[in-house]
């Protein structure tokens, strides 16, 4: 039996009756899963903390993909603990670097699938509850797809948030592999939500870094570059995520929930991102 780890965790915001204010601050909500032979996860574990030590980040402190940002705004986030001793050690340089090799070790990984769920918050609005139950729904689906033929395994984790919102993920998620709304009761999928602390997880602090340079992705404009993270989206990310006969869309990339329309926009933007990026002299 093959068994496969799947590690997820999001990026933006979503909550009920979103003001304007802050549908500018955060108009994507996004979940990456980082899917990954269990056989490999010993491998990827020992080389992250590897390359934690080469950048002089110690093993119990985790880097997020917001600190690449926030480190220069020296009036934010001054409670954040974490977020300060960055700030004291190190360079961007290295950190920037840290990032990207990162990312590398998953792509070096035999097996590895990305699966991205978004959601754009300006527009048709949901209950909280409904929104996180669409995606994680889509992203189960897309899992369960991918390894149901044969006799496999997959096994979720994703970053606790705080003690209301875990358990929130873990009864939607029993929900939906208890219920019947799709594809044998999710035959393929352990019947229970892991909750791994995101500090001590190289799996999940990579899909933080994933889920970080997608939503950055999809708010790239004439405004806003980002030309690190389309860097990383574009060489790293988008060939290996999850896809049916060279599509992409519906398979890895899911908008949550689903409305034709904007698959039809996002997947455009997207691939002029690519497009634009590899014609790039």
């Amino acid at each position: 039996m093959a068994v496969y780890f799947c590690f997820s965790d999001e990026c933006g915001s979503y909550s009920d009756n979103m003001t304007e204010k802050q549908i500018k601050a955060h108009p994507y909500y996004v979940r990456a899963v980082v899917m990954i032979d269990a056989a490999e996860w010993r491998t990827l574990n020992r080389q992250f903390r590897e390359l934690k030590e080469a950048h002089s980040i110690p093993n119990n402190r985790e880097f997020k993909w917001s600190y690449l940002w926030l480190m220069e705004k020296t009036n934010c986030a001054q409670n954040d603990d974490n977020l300060n001793y960055f700030r004291q050690h190190g360079n961007m340089g290295s950190y920037f670097s840290f990032v990207e090799n990162a990312i590398k070790l998953v792509c070096g990984l035999s097996f590895v699938k990305i699966i991205l769920s978004y959601s754009v918050n300006q527009g048709e609005h949901h209950k909280e509850r409904n929104l996180l139950k669409f995606h994680f729904q889509g992203i189960l689906q897309r899992i369960e797809m991918e390894i149901q033929s044969g006799d496999n395994l997959a096994i979720l984790f994703v970053d606790p948030v705080n003690t209301e919102k875990n358990e929130q993920f873990r009864n939607l998620y029993y929900r939906l592999i208890d219920g019947d709304e799709f594809i044998k009761q999710y035959s393929h999928v352990k019947d229970s939500l892991n909750i791994e602390n995101s500090h001590q997880s190289a799996g999940i602090q990579i899909a933080d870094f994933i889920s970080g340079i997608f939503n950055s992705v999809l708010r790239k404009d004439e405004k806003h570059k980002f030309d690190f993270a389309t860097k990383l989206f574009c060489e790293y990310i988008y060939p290996i995520i999850r896809e049916n006969r060279g599509n992409k869309y519906g398979y890895g990339i899911i908008e949550v929930p689903h409305v034709e329309a904007i698959r039809s926009k996002y997947r455009s933007k997207i691939e002029s991102i690519v497009e634009a990026y590899r014609n790039e002299p």
